[in-house]
């Protein structure tokens, strides 16, 4: 059977890139960063398509690749704004202008740490519960738990006017991640379909560079040890200084 139809490729981009895009802005604040990091996931997935559609949740799989290569920490993340020494809340505009309540939103989510901010996203906006955000995490349920809850406090003191001023109420949960999802919708809307041809010759330049670097690395190890076990690192013969006189045929 061939790789492209178990299943469509082309298929799971078009339904999953659009709305991974827009996560991963949330997470980010960077369209740029978002969509680099939507196609790093999908070139990954592509020299192992089968096995990604096989999994329960492909979306979840190139989801959790998205969101590692967006946050991961040899990237920059977003700028933190100045914390103010006061412990006020920030200024809301009104429900007239909400394209500024969107950026109020995005920015103070962007204050919280990397991991409040992913575990909030998944838990909130997603609908993910403790135990799946922990295992999309590598962490603990109760470590998922206690992110949300601080990621939610945060922000329900930093802007109380747009998401409530009880972190604990039922309703909480639902009313931001409505906020988020309407601010990612207008700030970050998805482009139409694009060809998945260059993801996929990436997925295969990157899937061959990592054994070419493996067998590079063993031949190096390989050259380091011979040298030692030999004492001295090989010497290439010296060329002929100025003047040395020319070794002559040997006479018959």
């Amino acid at each position: 059977m061939r790789q492209e139809t178990v299943p469509a490729f082309d298929t799971v981009h078009a339904a999953c890139a659009p709305d991974l895009l827009q996560q991963a802005y949330l997470l980010t604040g960077s369209h740029r960063r978002a969509a680099r990091s939507v196609r790093r996931a999908f070139a990954a997935a592509w020299p192992r398509w089968r096995q990604v559609a096989a999994e329960p949740d492909p979306a979840a799989w190139l989801r959790a690749r998205a969101f590692d290569h967006a946050l991961a920490p040899w990237r920059p993340h977003l700028p933190r704004p100045h914390r103010p020494s006061s412990r006020q809340p920030a200024p809301v505009p009104g429900p007239e202008d909400p394209a500024g309540r969107d950026r109020a939103l995005l920015a103070a989510f962007g204050r919280l740490s990397a991991p409040r901010r992913r575990a909030v996203l998944l838990h909130d906006a997603l609908g993910l519960e403790p135990v799946e955000i922990a295992a999309e995490c590598e962490s603990s349920s109760p470590t998922a738990a206690a992110r949300v809850a601080a990621g939610r406090a945060e922000l329900a003191r930093l802007v109380p006017a747009l998401v409530g001023t009880d972190p604990t109420a039922p309703e909480f949960g639902e009313r931001l991640g409505g906020l988020l999802h309407r601010a990612a919708e207008r700030s970050c809307p998805p482009a139409g379909p694009r060809p998945t041809r260059l993801l996929r010759a990436t997925g295969r330049l990157r899937a061959l560079a990592v054994p070419t670097a493996c067998a590079l690395l063993v031949l190096a190890t390989a050259g380091a040890i011979g040298t030692r076990l030999t004492g001295h690192p090989p010497v290439p013969p010296a060329p002929c200084a100025a003047g040395c006189p020319e070794q002559s045929a040997p006479e018959h």
